[in-house]
């Protein structure tokens, strides 16, 4: 094995796309450092070289400057391009990388080594001049874990994380900003102004608080099985109690909006609330799921039965003092940011349903294959396994343990990518669908300017069809006439009814899209107006534009 002592001049946080690219020299850094990176010793403290494998790429302002060099390559494309969208050509990439934080990132370094029948895997992130953007989406300083700490004896799957909403909050506000799209700013606006009712509150000033740890713990009962109707195998049943940390806020508004009936029901006890909820469906008759509030912690739990949560709250460590998991957790961060661990008997029943249903589909062969794949890619699939991630004051530790080869970059955040992702795919889903809208919209502006240039020549009649080549020689492109499906792709032309003038009364419909979004159309009538329409409201202003005007939908 050998460690190289050249810089290499790649931003990227996967380390093989980082090696890739280096050795390839397909970015070629401004000068190779002869001496080494003064960044290596600090990272190199945190892995274990001699093993399976090991890396180190020195970033030290590499994102700036690639930043700077995807600016200027972008300026130069659009350039050549010419009709490119302003806000684009407006974009700066290097000011986006800082926006995220990653600018800040000076080194990364991993290594992985055998340890008894596990591979260990280490990666560190080093950030000397602080952790900013994404990086502050994983909290502040490492603390002792809870979940292991509580998990009972048998527990198949723990999962725990600190997380940073608001710190998500602001970089979203930096990179909207940044990207300076007004849709963009106005979707945002209007989610975080959203009511949350069983709060009394908006969906931002929700967003603000969530600065917290959430923590899962899961066992199975293999004994009680449930038969799934969609299920090709029956299924086990399980116990289960999610953790929120600092949540007395919460508790707070939950107790100001809840219905007296349901009031009456909290018990009050010493140092703790408590509130049983209603049965859970009749196929497992043991989930009687309860709320406990930990006053002098702060800590919300919710468990799927009175008995579990009393088991977690006993504590004991049952999970803990067990010799697997003991063994899996050897070499882990004590105290942290993140922890994950997945049980034998959990991968095994994962496997079992993944196996049945590749069988019903007649592909048990490929799925053997993919498994393979896959459990490579994700050793926490494979069983007994571990990882955990801290914050250090320089930097970010990940540390896994499996019993495949596998790195710790991608598997010990699990559950910060799941909380990022519930949070944001509904937040940008939003705004990605208003935007494509506008956008739809700005397209049948531009279609109706073309159209009034035309009617101008050609005696104040409007084309038989708003495509036709000679309108398409007049505006130059095809693009605003071409609207593809937000889903499927499937591209079409504006619905447009031929036959009318520059002169047809206003409140007429012109143009508007094919598509229905959300339940509406984009429209523009014959003064040009334009705006979205519900969809039934379009259907009948369209059969009287049609009837009292004699025009036809063009073909």
């Amino acid at each position: 094995m050998n460690t190289s002592r050249y810089r290499i001049s790649v931003y990227g946080l996967a380390p093989c796309v980082a090696l890739v690219l280096g050795a390839g020299g397909l970015l070629a850094g401004p000068g190779i450092v002869a001496d080494g990176s003064k960044h290596f010793p600090a990272v190199r403290e945190h892995l274990r070289p001699g093993g399976g494998s090991f890396g180190y790429i020195d970033l030290d302002e590499d994102a700036e400057e690639v930043g700077a060099f995807v600016d200027d390559a972008m300026k130069l494309i659009l350039q050549v391009q010419g009709d490119a969208p302003p806000e684009l050509a407006g974009l700066s990439v290097k000011g986006l990388v800082g926006d995220l934080g990653l600018d800040n990132i000076a080194a990364v370094g991993w290594s992985s080594h055998p340890q008894g029948d596990y591979v260990q895997a280490r990666s560190y992130l080093h950030v000397p001049g602080g952790r900013e953007g994404l990086l502050e989406l994983v909290g502040g300083a490492a603390r002792p874990f809870l979940a292991p700490a509580i998990a009972p004896a048998g527990t198949d799957l723990v999962l725990e994380q600190e997380f940073n909403v608001p710190a998500l909050v602001q970089v979203v506000d930096r990179v909207v900003r940044r990207l300076g799209v007004d849709e963009l700013q106005t979707g945002w606006g209007e989610f975080r102004s959203q009511p949350v009712p069983p709060l009394g509150m908006s969906v931002g000033q929700l967003l603000a608080k969530l600065d917290t740890r959430l923590a899962l713990i899961v066992r199975l009962r293999p004994e009680d099985r449930i038969d799934a109707p969609d299920a090709p195998i029956d299924l086990p049943m399980a116990d289960a109690l999610l953790a929120l940390d600092r949540a007395g806020w919460l508790v707070g508004r939950l107790r100001a909006e809840m219905p007296p009936e349901v009031a009456e029901g909290i018990e009050e006890g010493e140092g703790f609330l408590r509130l049983q909820l209603p049965p859970m469906p009749p196929e497992d008759p043991l989930a009687r799921p309860v709320i406990h509030f930990d006053t002098e912690a702060g800590r919300l739990l919710l468990a799927t039965s009175p008995e579990f949560l009393e088991v977690c709250l006993a504590g004991g460590g049952g999970l803990a003092g067990e010799a697997s998991f003991k063994e899996v957790v050897a070499g882990l961060p004590e105290e942290g940011n993140a922890f994950g661990y997945v049980s034998e008997r959990l991968s095994a029943e994962l496997r079992r349903l993944l196996v049945a249903s590749a069988e019903a589909q007649g592909e048990r062969e490929a799925f053997e294959f993919g498994w393979q794949l896959v459990e490579r890619a994700m050793p926490m699939l494979a069983g007994n396994y571990a990882s955990a991630s801290a914050n250090l004051p320089d930097g970010i530790l990940s540390v896994s343990n499996s019993k495949g080869e596998g790195s710790s970059f991608g598997t010990t955040s699990v559950t910060a990518v799941a909380i990022v992702g519930a949070i944001t795919v509904p937040v940008f889903s939003s705004i990605q669908r208003k935007a494509k809208q506008n956008q739809e919209l700005q397209m049948l502006r531009q279609c109706s300017l073309a159209l009034r240039v035309w009617a101008a020549d050609n005696g104040g009649k409007y084309p038989d069809r708003v495509d036709g080549p000679q309108l398409i020689e007049l505006v130059g492109t095809e693009k605003i006439f071409r609207y593809p499906h937000p889903e499927t792709g499937e591209v079409r032309r504006p619905l447009y009814v031929a036959g009318l003038t520059d002169s047809t009364a206003a409140k007429y419909v012109l143009l508007a899209s094919p598509w229905v979004q959300a339940g509406k159309r984009a429209v523009v009538y014959c003064d040009g107006s334009a705006g979205f329409v519900d969809a039934r409201q379009f259907e009948r202003e369209l059969a009287v534009t049609l009837e009292e005007t004699g025009g036809k939908l063009a073909e």
